[in-house]
């Protein structure tokens, strides 16, 4: 300890897509110490994407030792724990709180048909029964995707596939929901989690599972977590979780947020109409509003905020970092040894912008905003003899750009444009200045990024631990504890070759949209 003066600290972790990443923060906000750890996805069939709770789990136990180990932190010196990360799974366990099965993460869209049939209807509306959509649009304020991938489709696809598992099935759990259970062995979610899977009824002063929706899918409401606030506690932390962790037991465990809240706050976009662009293995444009306001032809739509008189709008759409880890490991790699991120920079620099009339199609799941088709998929067009590796790399981050532009043009209608500063910018791929640069340019917007992106929403996590522990007075006064380091202004040099490779882009899917639906017809998105 520091001149032998007891610290008061909160621990956070952000169990994403690819890793945990642990934060440890003091009282006043600041960075104590990071801490990550990766586990692996599984594909086992097409449309398949599975992880293991249990490698959750481990990662959680690593990086907590890991933090407490490298800022010499004693365990009663952590006054709170904390969880957030990527939501939309789906986890069945028993009456004993024991994975059944690895859970289906936010990227599996086996329940394809599932989503069709339950949406369904005699007469329908851009795909949708006309009921169902305006009774999901009444009471959640979206509606599922078509794609399979909500929670919603993925319950129904495993009463339906695996009997003998849903005979066993006490508990439906999302991936932050297992991890509460782990540490406090209560069943919890939070009010955003359950929001994305499409069954709460999320009208102002309701925020509760939504009868009409369990009786139209016929499942109990027996097999869904409690439902509580991300700023209340979902209890303390037992024993054998404190033995497992190396804090003490009795720990305050806070409920938390999910990533895309948590990346709000982590990145200070949470006064008014505040915006934030992520890009991380996924990516999403979200703003907060104080009413719910949708556009379901795009699938953009109002999710619950950490703040609880408001709510988030969201944009998400499925691919963003991993096709840049995909160009350094599958196409730019060098006898299997990946590309470096600065190989890759000095690449993207060496090609002039718009890429010689490249364009790069990122759809490599399917697509959700704006598009929700799960048949979509990726490529090169417009290809030449002169093209050469720096106009892969570049067109691979242009196309990355023109998509976030895209849900962004979706987004903006609903909330606004954004305030002066600009948008917030976070994730893992904010690290990058030159992808950062590109976003600035092709959303012709100024992108302010945080130190550290990449812990953004464990960040974010923790800093609203303080406020649900009264340290910080206000949820609008979160955003003095996100300090700026870089605004990357848009360059009006290069305004008009980005429109016109937007432009191109769209064009490429509203094309090709046909050709993709009968080449991967029958097909997953994966």
């Amino acid at each position: 300890m520091s001149g032998g003066v007891k610290r008061r600290l909160v621990l956070a972790h952000d169990v994403g897509t690819s890793s945990d990443k642990a934060v440890l923060l003091d009282e006043q906000g600041s960075l104590i110490a990071t801490a990550s750890a990766s586990y692996p996805t599984h594909f086992p069939e097409a449309g398949f994407a599975e992880q293991d709770p249990l490698d959750w789990w481990n990662a959680v136990r690593t990086t907590t030792a890991r933090v407490l180990s490298d800022a010499s932190v004693e365990a009663h010196e952590v006054r709170a724990l904390t969880f957030t990360g990527q939501m939309q799974g789906t986890l069945p366990v028993d009456a004993e709180g024991r994975p059944l099965m690895r859970s289906m993460i936010w990227l599996d869209a086996r329940a394809g048909r599932q989503a069709r049939e339950v949406t369904g209807g005699l007469i329908r509306v851009f795909g949708y029964g006309a009921t169902r959509i305006a009774r999901w649009l009444w009471l959640t304020g979206g509606a599922p995707s078509l794609t399979g991938t909500d929670p919603v489709s993925k319950i129904v696809w495993l009463r339906q596939s695996r009997p003998e598992i849903w005979r066993e099935t006490a508990k439906l759990l999302d991936v932050k929901d297992y991890l509460l259970f782990r540490s406090t062995g209560r069943y919890v979610t939070s009010h955003d989690c359950a929001n994305l899977t499409w069954l709460m009824d999320t009208r102002p002063g309701r925020r509760s599972w939504s009868s009409t929706i369990l009786g139209m899918i016929g499942l109990r409401e027996s097999l869904l977590p409690d439902l509580l606030a991300p700023t209340d506690p979902s209890g303390p932390l037992t024993a054998e979780a404190a033995r497992d962790l190396g804090l003490n037991p009795g720990t305050v465990v806070m409920t938390g947020p999910g990533d895309v809240a948590a990346m709000s706050i982590g990145c200070g976009a949470v006064r008014g109409a505040a915006m934030h662009v992520s890009i991380g293995t996924s990516s999403w444009v979200a703003a907060h509003a104080p009413r719910r306001v949708s556009d379901p032809l795009s699938y953009v739509g109002p999710m619950c905020s950490a703040d609880a008189s408001r709510y988030l709008v969201v944009a998400a759409q499925q691919n963003a970092g991993n096709l840049i880890e995909w160009l350094r490991l599958r196409v730019l790699s060098d006898q299997g040894v990946p590309l470096s991120h600065e190989a890759l920079s000095c690449l993207v620099n060496d090609c002039e912008p718009g890429s010689a009339h490249l364009t790069f199609l990122p759809w490599f799941a399917g697509e959700r905003t704006p598009i929700d088709d799960a048949h979509a998929r990726g490529g090169f067009l417009n290809l030449d003899l002169n093209h050469g590796r720096s106009h892969l790399a570049r067109a691979v981050f242009e196309g990355i750009a023109y998509n976030t532009r895209w849900a962004l043009s979706k987004v903006e209608p609903l909330v606004g444009t954004p305030q002066a500063g600009g948008l917030r910018l976070t994730g893992g791929g904010a690290r990058s200045d030159v992808l950062s640069q590109i976003l600035a340019d092709v959303l012709d917007r100024p992108l302010v990024r945080i130190p550290r992106p990449e812990f953004a929403a464990a960040r974010g996590a923790a800093l609203l631990t303080l406020h649900a522990l009264g340290v910080v007075d206000t949820f609008e006064s979160l955003e003095a504890l996100a300090p700026v380091e870089r605004t990357f202004e848009p360059r009006p040099a290069h305004r008009r070759v980005y429109d016109q490779g937007f432009t191109a882009f769209t064009s490429a899917y509203h094309n090709n949209r046909r050709w993709f639906s009968r080449r991967n017809a029958g097909r997953g998105p994966l």
